[in-house]
C-alpha cells in the first residue's frame, strides 16, 4: 500500500492515467467510427452511453484515488451514468428488432419489431420469479415490452430519486457519513435498494436478451455478448468493492492497523477498476463491430440458414 502522504504523488496513480488515457482513446475512436460509418444510426447513437463507460466510470475512480476519499456526487453522477448504460441498451436491441430497409436505407419500424417478437414461445426468467405468458401477437409483443421497459426504467427513476435525496442530506446536514456501511446507516438502506433495484432491471435485461439472442434471424448479432458487457460494467463497480473489502478484513491485502478496512477497499478496488477500463474498451471493439450493421435483415436470414456465409462475413 502506499503511503497515504504521497498517494497523489505515487507512480500507481501515473500508470492508471496512463492507462485510462488509452482506453479513453480507443473509446473516442470507437465513437467517431459510428459517427463516421452511419450505417444505421437508429441503432448506433444507443452505443454512445455505452462506449463512454470505460471513459467516465474509470475516470470517476482515477479521482477517487486521487482525492483518497468516496465523493458522493461523483458515486451518485456513476449510478446514474450506469443506468442510462441499461436503458440505452434496451432501446439499441429494439431498434435491431425494428430494422428494415426502405429504398436501401436502413430505417426503423415499430411495427416489424413486434412482429419479429411473435414466436409462439413464452420468455423465461432465469430465476422463475416472473412467469410471461406466450407471445403469439403483437399485441403480446406490445405487453411484454411494456413490462421490459418498467422493470429497466424503474432503475433510473429510483437512482435519480436517491440521488437527488442523498445530495439533500448531505449538503444539509453532517449527521450521516457518506458510505458508512453500519445498519444504522441511512446509506445502508440506499445501497440495499438499489442492489434490489439493480438485480430486477438486469434479470429483465437479460431475460430480453436471451429471448432476442434465440429468435432465428439474431444470432449472428451475437446480442447477449453484447448484454456482458453492460453486466461487465456493473460488476467491476459493484461487486468488486464488496469482494476485496471481505479480502481487505482477513489482511491478506495489507496490515489493516496502518489503515482502516474502507481505505484499502477504496484503494484496491479504484486501482484495479482504472486498469479494468482498458479490457473494457478492446471488448467493445471486438463485441460491437462496425460490420453489424452490414447485417441487414435479409442477410441475416441468408447466415441463419447458411453458416458457410456467416464466415465468409
Amino acid at each position: 500500500m502506499v503511503d497515504r502522504n504521497n498517494l497523489a504523488e505515487s507512480s500507481s496513480i501515473g500508470v492508471t492515467a496512463v492507462i485510462l488515457s488509452v482506453a479513453s482513446i480507443i473509446s473516442l475512436y470507437k465513437i467517431y467510427s459510428l459517427f463516421k460509418s452511419r450505417l444505421y444510426f437508429e441503432a448506433q447513437k444507443y452505443l454512445i452511453c455505452i462506449f463512454l463507460m470505460p471513459i467516465l466510470i474509470g475516470w470517476a475512480g482515477w479521482i477517487e484515488l486521487l482525492e483518497e476519499k468516496k465523493t458522493p456526487t461523483l458515486g451518485f453522477t456513476q449510478n446514474l451514468f450506469k443506468s442510462a448504460c441499461l436503458a440505452s441498451f434496451m432501446l439499441y436491441v429494439e431498434r435491431i428488432l425494428g430494422w428494415e430497409q426502405d429504398n436501401g436505407q436502413n430505417v426503423y419500424s415499430e411495427e416489424i419489431k413486434f412482429r419479429s417478437l411473435v414466436t409462439g414461445k413464452a420468455p423465461r426468467c432465469l430465476c422463475r420469479c416472473i412467469k410471461f405468458k406466450p407471445i403469439e401477437t403483437t399485441e403480446d409483443a406490445k405487453k411484454y415490452m411494456n413490462i421490459v421497459r418498467f422493470y429497466v426504467l424503474q432503475l433510473c427513476v429510483i437512482l435519480v430519486f436517491l440521488g437527488i435525496i442523498g445530495l439533500i442530506i448531505i449538503l444539509t446536514t453532517d449527521k450521516f457519513k457518506f458510505g458508512e456501511q453500519s445498519l444504522d446507516s441511512i446509506w445502508f438502506y440506499f445501497n440495499m435498494i438499489q442492489a434490489i433495484s439493480s438485480v430486477f432491471a438486469l434479470l429483465i435485461l437479460l431475460n430480453f436478451g436471451m429471448y432476442v439472442n434465440a429468435l432465428p434471424d439474431m444470432g449472428s448479432l451475437q446480442i447477449l455478448h453484447k448484454f456482458a458487457i453492460i453486466k461487465l460494467g456493473l460488476l467491476f463497480t459493484e461487486f468488486q468493492p464488496i469482494i476485496i473489502s471481505g479480502i481487505a478484513r482477513t489482511g491478506a491485502i495489507v496490515d489493516d492497523s496502518d489503515y482502516s478496512n474502507d481505505e484499502i477497499t477504496l484503494y484496491t478496488s479504484n486501482l484495479l477498476l482504472c486498469s479494468e477500463m482498458i479490457i473494457m474498451s478492446f471488448l467493445i471493439i471486438l463485441i460491437f463491430p462496425d460490420s453489424d450493421y452490414l447485417k441487414t435483415p435479409d442477410v441475416r436470414k441468408i447466415i441463419e440458414h447458411n453458416e458457410d456465409s456467416y464466415l465468409k462475413l
